[in-house]
């Protein structure tokens, strides 16, 4: 295996999952020479089955409970289904993406080209509105070879979330790096808790202080389906708003400076990253021509 892709996995995705498995079942790159990890930490019998009907792509489906963690504060469930993604990858390239994020066909393989272990590559991912998706899935053809700065300019296009300078990097959009690199620095930090923010910017500190040369490459390319309707139901969107979460978020930001101070590289070794014991189901599937 040659590259493996962690997605975690979000409630009210169906639609957009199945639009972002589409475009990983057109990728340029051999089929079986990648894998996506699936990590679920909410039993999504749907999404599992969705998975199931991608035949000729090759998945691990891994459900997680993240009560099992011996931690006294709770760790922020991307952190750990990264780092229980990153510890069974079998690809020498490992990509974390979102479950809402639309590839272009050649970004596997231009991540497996581009990568060794002094590089860390991010693709440029933009958020989009239903209209933008409706309006490329139409013309898919025509616009999978458009510049990225051309389809900004097309309606429902919104560079509002850009992984690229000068916004704020948002790493977990399509980043690709070294597996290697990833076990010489431990991991994501699980200390960054259940408050949302700066465990990537963390992470990316860490893998610069390895000395890996951030890359954003103008080559990958990815499409954030916006969700910001369909979560307003949620549990978690309804928990940003409470004064403990805000409180979590801001704990967060000052870790992130307290290890960037300290040039901390390695995370927190007072636990194993990615512990199995939190991993309560296990499936490989998929795989067939």
């Amino acid at each position: 295996m040659k590259v493996s892709i962690i997605i975690s996995l979000c409630d009210n995705r169906y639609k957009m999952l199945k639009r972002s498995l589409d475009t990983w079942n057109k990728q340029t790159f051999s089929k079986s020479d990648f894998e996506l990890i699936m990590v679920d930490d909410a039993n999504r019998e749907d999404l599992k089955d969705l998975c199931k009907s991608y035949k000729e792509l090759n998945f691990q489906y891994i459900q997680i409970d993240n009560n099992k963690c011996d931690k006294p504060v709770k760790t922020f469930i991307p952190v750990l289904s990264n780092n229980v993604g990153f510890r069974m990858s079998k690809g020498e390239v490992v990509v974390v993406t979102g479950p809402e994020t639309l590839q272009f066909e050649k970004n596997v393989e231009i991540s497996y080209s581009m990568l060794h272990r002094k590089h860390c590559a991010y693709g440029l991912v933009f958020k989009s509105n239903l209209e933008f998706v409706n309006h490329i899935e139409q013309d898919w053809e025509n616009l999978k070879n458009e510049s990225f700065q051309k389809l900004l300019n097309i309606k429902g296009a919104r560079s509002g979330c850009v992984t690229m300078p000068p916004h704020p990097p948002a790493y977990w959009y399509y980043m690709a790096v070294n597996k290697h690199s990833v076990e010489k620095i431990g991991g994501v930090d699980e200390e960054f808790a259940a408050g949302f923010c700066a465990e990537d910017d963390d992470f990316a500190n860490r893998m610069k202080m390895l000395g890996t040369v951030p890359i954003f490459e103008h080559k990958i390319i990815g499409i954030h389906q916006d969700h910001s309707e369909v979560d307003k139901s949620s549990d978690a969107h309804k928990n940003r708003r409470s004064p403990e979460w805000r409180k979590l978020r801001e704990r967060n930001i000052f870790l992130m400076r307290q290890n960037v101070l300290q040039n901390k590289m390695v995370a927190n070794q007072d636990h194993i990253w990615g512990d199995p014991k939190v991993i309560i189901s296990h499936e490989i599937f998929g795989g067939k021509k």
